[in-house]
């Protein structure tokens, strides 16, 4: 930095060949302008005049600036004294740039200015007028925090757009429904807000760092897709970045959309989930992303390789100080054998037994229920009757797995283990009775190929359709007791509850072979929404561990299962728009692992 001044020297007369000097009073030097100059880049200048017009010119990227690293711009020793900027061939402004400049009232900015760093702005109250280019394609948190700029346009609007981004929600207080066709939700964009729901548009490419943070109420999270694509909705999301719903307490469950591929840090810490499942495209799972979940009961992790930070607080329910500080995940990790998640939990299995910890347990996504298979040797044979009695004799000594449990339960499927299932394997055995199990309860539903079954729970006195307590068994699957509670459906292994679909508002509940394989899917119904209804279908296929969906949307299409009374066939209802009277009728069928209407 450099300080530039002029010196005066009065000349008198020259007379009789003598130079004389004239007086001119005591003041020896006399400013004529203050200028402050240096570098704020390899070639950018920077210039500030006595009228208080900081310029910087030049190309190129700024120097990276961090308060926290005590590295600050040259300029900050007079930012009392600047009132106007005007960036001219930077291609950035920098992070902290011009934080709380107090006489800061006008910004410049030329279209070389491609991003906009964090808080790079914030805090100047002055600042009222900011000429933002095209050119500028991100912004970063808080760069616009404090500045009377920001107020007057949360003012007109809680949703602040530049040059599509939607870089503050904060004073959004009602359902997010609503939110404008951007390509970006910057970081920190609805944090710490009361909205219960959000609607992410189809045309969002990027959700910033931490752009839901501390959102307590936040229940639901939908995403918008565009046309589809081979049977499957096409969704333009490819980013979510760290911590962009940490600490949302009130987040059960969440759908990851298969254009997103990684988990980043941080992404769900301290949330409120209970199930979650990293579906087979996601193929990372950053440090912390599910740190301190404490209602996190289950995750199921579909991609073999899936690559998961290697620290105990990756998938952690709750810290634990006992000889040393640990994390332990009190839930189970579903994943296929011999997978990234098998090492996982097995790696960071706990087991404190003076705390009653004996967690972080492993299931296989590979399991096929056999009926009689108490040994898990992949055969029903007299050995499976005799590990059954050992148990019943000695449970610590002879302990059967939850798997074997569930295989076990041939007679009166659904009492537990007892003398009369190893009764039952020993007449199969023997060739007494063809099949198992031999018998079920009566809460079970006999289910044939071909059938489609109708699932109508029961209802409150009120007649209004508000579901309580009611739970069916398919014989296909005797090991699962299917659950239709408080809009919540699910199914059950033994004293597991396992979530399948939170659901907004209760639709349609079937059971149809739609793959061909001799079992049946889970069909679902749902509409979600406030005011604006998305009607969308959901089908788990519990018998090959596979599930589908296509996603309504507000501005296109509705989706919703019917039953053919005429034929007995399940169809799929599709139109445009929610009062449409002649809705489309489609055929679902799962093809290869693919949800297809024709």
């Amino acid at each position: 930095m450099k300080m530039r001044f002029l010196s005066v020297f009065t000349v008198g007369c020259i007379a009789a060949g003598t130079l004389v000097p004239i007086y001119t009073g005591n003041i020896s030097a006399v400013y004529a302008e203050d200028v402050f100059s240096g570098k704020c880049g390899e070639n950018l200048t920077w210039n500030l005049d006595s009228d208080g017009i900081l310029t910087i010119d030049g190309t190129g990227a700024m120097t990276d600036y961090s308060l926290s690293e005590g590295n600050t711009p040259e300029w900050s020793e007079y930012k009392d004294k600047v009132n106007k900027v005007i960036i001219n061939g930077a291609e950035d402004i920098s992070n902290t740039a011009f934080y709380l400049f107090p006489e800061l009232t006008d910004v410049v900015i030329s279209d070389s200015v491609k991003s906009i760093g964090k808080m790079a702005f914030a805090g100047g109250e002055k600042l009222k007028n900011i000429t933002i280019p095209e050119s500028v394609e991100s912004v970063d948190v808080f760069a616009f925090q404090g500045t009377q700029w920001l107020a007057d346009r949360q003012a007109e609007n809680p949703y602040v757009v530049v040059n599509d981004i939607l870089i503050d929600a904060t004073t959004k207080t009602t359902d997010a429904y609503n939110i404008p066709n951007v390509r970006e939700i910057a970081g920190l964009a609805f944090h710490d807000t009361d909205i219960k729901s959000v609607y992410i548009p189809e045309t969002v490419e990027k959700i910033g760092n931490g752009a839901f943070m501390g959102c307590e109420n936040l229940k639901n999270v939908l995403f918008g897709h565009g046309q589809y694509e081979n049977g499957q909705p096409k969704y333009n999301l490819k980013e979510i970045g760290q911590s962009a719903f940490s600490n949302c307490s009130s987040l059960e469950n969440i759908y990851l959309p298969p254009s997103v591929s990684r988990i980043e840090k941080n992404t769900f810490a301290n949330s409120g989930l209970k199930d979650i499942t990293v579906y087979d495209y996601i193929d990372y799972i950053g440090e912390k992303a599910f740190n301190m979940c404490s209602n996190l009961e289950r995750i199921i992790i579909e991609n073999p390789d899936c690559e998961i930070f290697d620290s105990d607080d990756t998938i952690c329910s709750m810290g634990v100080i006992a000889d040393e500080s640990i994390n332990v995940f009190e839930g189970t990790i579903c994943g296929h054998t011999g997978s990234t998640a098998q090492a996982y939990a097995e790696k960071y299995a706990v087991s404190l037994t003076s705390l009653g910890i004996e967690k972080c347990k492993f299931r296989s996504l590979d399991y096929k229920y056999l009926s009689g298979d108490a040994n898990m040797d992949n055969k029903t044979s007299i050995s499976d009757s005799v590990a059954i009695l050992q148990y019943l004799a000695n449970s610590e000594k002879y302990p059967l797995s939850d798997d074997a449990k569930v295989n076990a339960d041939v007679f009166s499927t659904g009492d537990g283990i007892t003398g009369n299932d190893a009764l039952s394997i020993q007449k199969f055995d023997a060739g007494s009775i063809s099949s198992l199990p031999e018998s079920f309860d009566d809460t079970y539903i006999i289910w044939n190929s071909g059938d489609v079954f109708q699932w109508f729970p029961k209802q409150d006195s009120d007649g209004k359709g508000s579901v309580i307590n009611d739970s069916i068994k398919i014989n296909s699957f005797p090991e699962k007791t299917f659950v239709w509670k408080e809009n919540i459906r699910y199914y059950t292994n033994g004293s597991e509850d396992i979530i399948i679909e939170y659901v907004g508002n209760i639709g349609d509940f079937f059971f149809a072979d739609l793959n061909d394989d001799g079992y049946p899917e889970m069909c679902i119904s749902e509409s979600i929404g406030s005011g604006i209804v998305y009607d969308s279908i959901f089908v788990s296929d519990l018998h090959n561990n596979k599930e589908y969906s296509i996603h309504g949307s507000s501005s296109s299409d509705h989706y919703r299962f019917q039953l053919d009374k005429e034929t007995g066939q399940l169809t799929v209802y599709k139109w445009y728009q929610m009062h449409q009277s002649s809705p489309e009728t489609l055929v679902p069928q799962i093809i290869n692992d693919e949800l297809v209407l024709s």
